[in-house]
């Protein structure tokens, strides 16, 4: 066999094993939280979204508000909300594009110091550890709770495995870094301090707010 023709078939075999990967069975892929995907409204660009599938599964349009995305396909989220348009266009035509599978992704949510909305998304690859992608993030919180963190990973049917992993014995060199694997959701919770300051920057102002009012309205009356 040609050197050439290797290269072509090797090339053309990566190409299918991706193409499966991305859309099991005959059915098609099925929309899953994390994906990027755009949707089209022909004839009106303002109903037209670029959008990231929400943790529950939902996406939000002009006009319909919140739908359902997770476990749809493109086609059958297509039909779903031209359904829905109807009430409000007259013979909607839609069409989606699914641009960013999650699949290839991993996320983690909670207390990452590098965010301030407690969430990032990276790319994933192969060998990637729980310890790479917090720092990617940039870093733990002070207020993590790291030897309850949890791991959400696909385990069919549209279900989520969790399992519960102790980064504290990680960091501490007792136990090896926690592998990931593509679609990955990371979850650091927080500790009891965390709702602590939380009550200190947002609640009390106000209450200390409210005494003085008290405070004042005695003495004036």
């Amino acid at each position: 066999m040609k050197p050439g023709f290797s290269a072509a078939l090797a090339a053309i075999m990566v190409f299918l094993s991706l193409e499966a990967a991305c859309s099991p069975g005959e059915r098609g892929y099925a929309i899953t939280p994390g994906d990027q995907i755009e949707i089209f409204v022909w004839d009106n660009p303002e109903l037209s979204r670029q959008l990231e599938v929400k943790m529950d599964g939902s996406i939000s349009l002009p006009l319909l508000g919140r739908i359902r995305a997770e476990g749809l396909t493109a086609a059958e989220l297509e039909e779903s909300v031209t359904l829905a348009l109807e009430e409000y266009v007259r013979s909607p035509r839609v069409s989606v594009i699914i641009s960013r599978h999650s699949r290839w992704m991993v996320a983690v949510f909670g207390e990452v110091a590098g965010r301030a909305d407690r969430r990032a998304q990276f790319s994933y690859y192969g060998g990637m550890g729980i310890l790479e992608l917090v720092a990617r993030a940039g870093g733990f919180s002070r207020e993590a709770r790291l030897s309850e963190c949890v791991v959400l990973r696909e385990s069919g049917g549209g279900m989520r495995e969790r399992i519960e992993v102790d980064l504290k014995r990680i960091l501490e060199g007792r136990d090896p870094d926690f592998l990931l694997q593509p679609g990955d959701v990371v979850y650091i919770p927080y500790t009891g301090l965390s709702a602590w300051n939380h009550f200190v920057r947002n609640v009390m102002p106000t209450l200390s707010f409210i005494a003085s009012m008290v405070t004042i309205s005695a003495l004036l009356f």
